[in-house]
């Protein structure tokens, strides 16, 4: 049986400063080039960057207008309005970052040398990452 060369690690985090901070000490200190920083979310697209107006009813859902998002149709927007952020059913403060929503949706995605393994494991631990 062949063993394996490489291992992806699918590493998440809390803020985009931690992931990047993370990403750069992977790179850097053990010389790594397949390291990617991305966001991800539930909503598609860039979220809500412009004002709306609920009295009129242009938008889609509850969901959608906190929300926002791209493409959101009104049944996947009443979906939306069961997240907290949303629903205001929790009061999602992380009191150690001060956030007021404590997801880990920040990914660094790393593929690592087997030999090498265990130091990305132990950066990704230091800045506060979980694998």
């Amino acid at each position: 049986m062949n063993t394996p060369k490489e291992q992806a690690i699918l590493a998440y985090f809390r803020s985009p400063h931690d992931a990047q901070v993370a990403a750069e000490r992977v790179q850097h200190e053990l010389d790594i080039e397949d390291v990617q920083v991305d966001k991800f979310s539930m909503v598609p697209g860039n979220g809500t960057e412009m004002l709306r107006n609920p009295i009129q009813g242009d938008f889609g859902s509850h969901g959608n207008l906190v929300e926002g998002g791209e493409g959101i149709s009104r049944d996947v927007g009443a979906a939306l309005g069961a997240d907290p952020a949303v629903s205001g059913m929790s009061d999602g403060f992380d009191s150690e970052d001060g956030l007021m929503m404590s997801g880990r949706n920040y990914l660094v995605t790393i593929v690592s040398p087997i030999e090498q393994l265990e130091a990305c494991l132990k950066i990704v631990n230091e800045c506060g990452g979980t694998h």
